[in-house]
């Protein structure tokens, strides 16, 4: 069976700033030429357009919010080299977690900019430091955990050669888990998620002759522009105002309405005004599909380590892995499968084997997940009976994007197993069939020119549910597409210590909160999970009550010794 090749084109355009064009296919841009000032994002074809999502909000949006206004943004920022991406992504994690009341600091653009350079083994992706680069990189470098650093000890001006041994013994201060790909030119989806996480990355043409400069409005009504002739600039969008008047604009450049965004740029707080400026909702190319995704990062948790992320590739999905969706199953006689399971084979270590959490890439809006730990056999193949299985989670798939599901805790053997995610197709309100498709980080080309190459390893990926064997992905790979290269499964588990008994917060410490979080559970307040439930169990009567929780204050104060000092083996049976 012979699948259709997949071809992309990947054209890179630069934006201008102070209005310098410059305008260039990416094979023929010389970008150490390129003045500090000029910046460039990518745009991708229609062959890789993701699928946004339509956010509905939970009541009225105001008509007008600001997180400027409410203190949720960090000092605006003059970017250095082509990385408006960098920079928009780390001011739009900076909003989120300061509405979220966290503490902090300015972060690392240019350590995020490094990460998303070719590696020394020739993969990765294939731009130097001083390079444009994609909304894609920074998807991979937050949810891939690479990041984020804080600019006081990664500052903006640091050489280059000093990144890896700075990353060694560095540590991340916040970790995103969940990423929103939003339904672009949709303003009630852009405002919506823009209320709910303080900001969203968002991309426009940045030609400056349809900025008002005494309003620092922007509105361009240029229909039909060519994509090699868009100059792509990423901003983070944090605000708008639906009474914002179109008077604002260039006379030349009206729109018919009133409303406008507020976006945060990356030229230094003496552009616009103070650094931020506003586009009209009708502009023809904000959020435009060309650009890549616009974005909304929308779960994050604190580092501990404690906990370990198990992943077979750190850049994020560069493509959907879709090509079994409609191909045609002639022993079933069926247009397509109702499901597929694809699986990532990691390698625990002794401390951390307990999976938390299982993270996937997909745009599969409306079908069913379902996450198992799979065995494997003597070979290290996962073995597909199914009876074999542990389902750990199951769910539907309600948004376009990274997704980071909490599963319930189970204890991994020390060495290989594997995680699988099964999609299942299930029709939506329009009788329609829904993709079961996987992000995956396959290579990227443009014009006959290498954007991207992963780092794919033999055994790290499989199919179950095409044929009736566990099929490796780089065979598939080679079977049905000839290529040699592949990708792999954007498909990761976040794995911790096993918990050890009375630790019921999880922080790993016997604490009189740990006492409060059984009393809140036996009041109804609060959920216990299967593995908060087994550690609860202080008395080991195969019930969580008052007792357990006296107990945890008796060892507290010194009353009774703590007969658990050491981790007890789990019973799953609890």
């Amino acid at each position: 069976m012979k699948i259709r090749y997949k071809i992309i084109c990947v054209l890179l355009v630069v934006a201008f700033v102070l209005s310098v064009p410059v305008i260039a296919g990416a094979a023929e841009i010389d970008n150490a030429s390129l003045s500090l000032k000029n910046d460039s994002t990518a745009v991708i074809s229609a062959d890789y357009n993701t699928v946004g999502t339509k956010l509905e909000p939970e009541s009225s949006l105001p008509s007008s919010y600001s997180s400027l206004d409410l203190g949720y943004t960090t000092p605006v920022r003059m970017q250095l080299y082509n990385t408006c991406w960098a920079y928009s992504s780390s001011a739009t994690f900076e909003t989120f977690l300061l509405k979220n009341k966290e503490n902090t600091p300015i972060l690392s653009p240019m350590h995020m900019n490094y990460f998303g350079i070719k590696k020394k083994d020739g993969t990765g992706w294939q731009r130097e430091y001083n390079d444009g680069g994609y909304a894609y990189i920074s998807m991979g470098y937050l949810t891939s955990w690479s990041g984020v650093r804080p600019e006081s000890e990664f500052p903006y001006n640091i050489d280059r050669s000093q990144y890896e041994a700075y990353d060694k013994t560095s540590h991340s201060i916040f970790l995103a888990d969940s990423i929103i790909y939003l339904k672009q030119n949709d303003i009630e989806t852009i405002k919506t998620a823009i209320y709910n996480y303080g900001a969203i990355v968002g991309n426009y043409h940045a030609d400056n002759q349809y900025l008002n400069y005494d309003t620092s409005a922007f509105y361009c009504n240029v229909p039909g522009i060519e994509t090699s002739k868009l100059l792509g600039h990423a901003v983070s969008v944090v605000g708008w105002d639906d009474n914002y008047s179109k008077d604002n604009f260039l006379k030349t450049a009206q729109p018919k309405n009133n409303g406008a965004f507020l976006c945060k740029n990356s030229w230094s707080d003496m552009w616009g005004k103070n650094g931020y400026f506003w586009i009209s909702y009708e502009d023809l190319y904000i959020f435009d599909k060309r650009f890549g995704s616009s974005y909304a990062i929308s779960s994050y948790e604190k580092p501990d380590d404690r906990v370990k992320m198990y992943q077979n590739e750190v850049d994020g999905a560069t493509y959907e892995f879709s090509y079994i969706n409609n191909i045609e199953n002639e022993r079933l006689q069926k247009p397509f499968f109702d499901e597929i399971t694809y699986v990532s084979v990691f390698d625990y270590d002794s401390k951390h084997n307990t999976v938390d959490k299982v993270k996937f890439e997909s745009q599969s809006i409306g079908s069913t997940y379902n996450i198992y730990y799979i065995p494997l056999d003597k070979e290290n193949v996962p073995i597909t009976d199914k009876q074999e299985w542990t389902k750990l989670s199951s769910g539907t798939i309600t948004y376009s994007g990274y997704h980071c599901i909490d599963v319930d805790d189970f204890k991994v053997g020390v060495g290989k197993s594997a995680i699988g995610v099964e999609l299942v197709r299930e029709k939506d309100q329009d009788d329609n069939y829904t993709d079961i498709s996987i992000g995956c980080d396959e290579w990227l080309n443009s014009s006959g020119v290498r954007l991207f190459t992963p780092k794919t390893k033999k055994g790290d990926c499989y199919i179950i549910g095409m044929e009736d064997y566990a099929y490796e992905l780089l065979d598939f790979y080679k079977e049905n597409l000839d290529d040699d290269i592949g990708s792999t499964f954007v498909i990761k588990a976040v794995a911790r210590e096993a918990l050890k008994m009375g630790d019921v917060d999880k922080d790993g410490e016997l604490t009189i909160i740990d006492a409060t979080y059984i009393q809140a559970a036996l009041a109804q307040i609060r959920t216990l999970d299967k593995e908060q439930t087994r550690v609860a169990d202080m008395d080991g009567d195969k019930a969580v009550t008052v007792v357990d929780a006296t107990m945890i204050q008796k060892i507290l104060a010194g009353i009774i010794p703590n007969p658990y000092e050491e981790e007890q083996e789990f019973n799953p049976d609890f």
